[in-house]
């Protein structure tokens, strides 16, 4: 069989084919044709009838002399070009293709990691006045800081540091076992590793959003408790609603093993996942008065988190040298 393509369709396509596509869609015509050589007897009409098929508006030059190129015939021929050295040279294909998923992976990594650093805490309205209160490391290293202060921190800020519209600080409990109080039955009880006292003003500082209770007077009077609407639902059940939970009680067993009854005032939604302050119970920080009257005098009594909200306008770098020569020797970190 006669292995050259037949002679007039392959001139008719070089007469009518762009010149910037003819090397490489010959190429494949070509290509198919000596395979069909040795496959089919009709090669040599497939081969006319495959350059029939490219005469069309993106293949065909311009002949009135100008340059402009069809931009989808442009990118296919790119495309085969790419494919074609791909297949040629697979290590170097290999290399490339695994270079680029790494490059691409870690720009979404970093990409991933900056949004979420960026969106930390955003959602509290005054964010971008709300500074955590640091102190020297006292246990150790005294150039380093850590984000525990003493009670009395807040106390002086209040009475030395008036670039500061609020002052609020939380308290840790600790891990405590919990249960709704009812009937003197305590058989739903749960260990709870995220109950923080938090001062009157803790809402004024913060917009942890309410489903149930007033943010004014949640945290008031001693025995008040905030519980999120995820707690809410595992002490009394899926079915529990907002408004009809608030006035039923939990109990929390205190560390001499005694039961303290705190009234729910409060639902809250379920902290979001973006907030370094996490937390499934708040209580009044006037509940704690006992342990407040025994230690809150010790400036090394470091179990609070400190925050300030600055005022508008407030030069935060001229407050911050301010507490810094406190003899507290404090520090402030935006968070």
């Amino acid at each position: 069989m006669n292995k050259q393509p037949p002679k007039y369709p392959l001139r008719f396509f070089r007469w009518f084919c762009h010149p910037d596509y003819v090397e490489d869609i010959e190429g494949d015509l070509l290509e198919r044709f000596e395979k069909r050589t040795n496959e089919k007897k009709t090669a040599r009409w497939l081969f006319a009838l495959d350059v029939l098929r490219l005469f069309r508006p993106g293949i065909i030059k311009n002949f009135e002399g100008t340059k402009k190129l069809n931009n989808y015939g442009m990118f296919k021929s790119m495309i085969k070009m790419a494919w074609r050295n791909a297949i040629r040279q697979k290590q170097f294909t290999i290399l490339n293709l695994l270079g680029l998923t790494i490059g691409i992976s870690t720009c979404i990594m970093i990409g991933l990691y900056i949004h979420d650093e960026m969106t930390f805490d955003a959602f509290h309205e005054k964010g971008d006045r709300i500074y955590r209160v640091n102190q020297p490391y006292i246990w150790g290293d005294w150039n380093k800081m850590m984000a525990s202060t003493g009670p009395n921190v807040a106390t002086a800020l209040r009475e030395d540091a008036p670039a500061f519209e609020a002052i609020t600080r939380i308290l840790s409990l600790g891990s405590l076992t919990a249960t709704a109080a009812d009937g003197g039955s305590r058989s739903n009880a749960f260990k709870e590793d995220r109950i923080y006292a938090a001062e009157e003003n803790f809402f004024d500082v913060f917009s942890f959003q309410f489903k149930a209770g007033s943010p004014k007077t949640a945290l008031v009077d001693p025995q008040n408790i905030l519980v999120t609407e995820k707690t809410m639902m595992r002490y009394f059940g899926e079915e529990a609603m907002p408004e009809e939970t608030i006035g039923k009680n939990i109990e929390i067993k205190q560390y001499d093993n005694s039961w303290k009854t705190f009234s729910i005032v409060g639902i809250l939604e379920d902290v979001p996942a973006r907030s370094h302050i996490q937390f499934d119970m708040l209580v009044s920080l006037q509940s704690e008065s006992e342990m407040m009257q025994a230690h809150g005098w010790k400036w090394i009594w470091t179990a609070f988190n400190t925050y300030g909200l600055v005022k508008e306008g407030t030069n935060v770098a001229v407050l911050e040298k301010d507490i810094s020569g406190h003899s507290a020797k404090m520090g402030s970190s935006n968070n």
